[in-house]
């Protein structure tokens, strides 16, 4: 087992209390996370050990904003959350050599006693990599759950039979159909995508005059983000960028790029 898997087991465990903090503070949602992290039984490509969840994330009955969070608004949301880490063996830092994250976004259409149907609304995934023509960082448009796994996550809140839970996981509009653009972000691995849905999803500005807890609340996921305890804060991607920045006389979009480095 890699020296760095027991301490990402224990910070992943810190992060279930305060998302539900945030989704009981403001919303009727429902979460459903992993208590545990798995490894992989044997190490990747590059000879990485790859941990990941040991079943996908799902926030349920989610607002389509942090501005419309009452139980009776349609078209309440199902987020689905998956990734996984690619770790080196020895306990240095940094540790991250690799990340991957999909965050999919599904919409109520019926939901009764004996039938349950959603749809698909949106899907990106995040990868940290090295590859030629890929920035480090990068979001590309693309589903990263399958119809089984949503499914089983979905019979945990819905108490019917499984099989009368429809999915359908194609858009009728053309927001999918193109997922071959990479776009560069920062470095949005499991934990930053947890941090930006609980601030678009759960933490309205327009609520601070009336609940100054709400900003308490977010401070508290952000200096969990930021926290020491978080051995993949920086990786090897991260590091490097930040070489770059630093020695470079602009900060630019090629920075991205593996290419600039040569």
């Amino acid at each position: 087992m890699t020296a760095s898997f027991s301490p990402l087991q224990r910070y992943w465990q810190m992060w279930e209390p305060k998302l539900k903090t945030i989704l009981r503070s403001s919303s009727n949602a429902r979460l459903e996370f992993p208590h545990k992290l798995k490894l992989d039984p044997t190490p990747d490509a590059g000879g990485f050990a790859v941990v990941r969840p040991a079943s996908p994330i799902c926030i349920y009955d989610a607002p389509q904003k942090a501005s419309s969070k009452k139980r009776g608004d349609s078209h309440r949301l199902i987020i689905v959350m998956n990734g996984s880490f690619k770790l080196i063996a020895e306990p240095k830092h940094p540790c991250l050599m690799g990340a991957t994250c999909s965050i999919t976004f599904l919409n109520k259409e019926h939901e009764s006693d004996d039938a349950l149907r959603v749809k698909l609304v949106d899907a990106l995934h995040f990868d940290v990599d090295s590859k030629p023509f890929h920035p480090i960082f990068h979001a590309q448009r693309g589903i990263g759950t399958s119809v089984e796994e949503c499914r089983q996550l979905l019979g945990k809140f819905w108490h019917g039979d499984s099989n009368k839970i429809e999915i359908d996981l194609t858009s009728e509009n053309h927001v999918l159909s193109n997922p071959y653009l990479r776009l560069p972000t920062p470095q949005l691995d499991l934990f930053a995508v947890f941090t930006m849905v609980a601030a678009d999803y759960f933490c309205n500005g327009g609520e601070i005059a009336n609940d100054s807890g709400v900003i308490d609340r977010f401070r508290s996921i952000l200096n969990l983000l930021a926290d020491e305890k978080n051995i993949v804060r920086e990786g090897r991607a991260a590091k490097c960028l930040n070489d770059r920045f630093t020695a470079a006389k602009n900060i630019c979009a090629a920075h991205w790029y593996p290419e600039v480095a040569n």
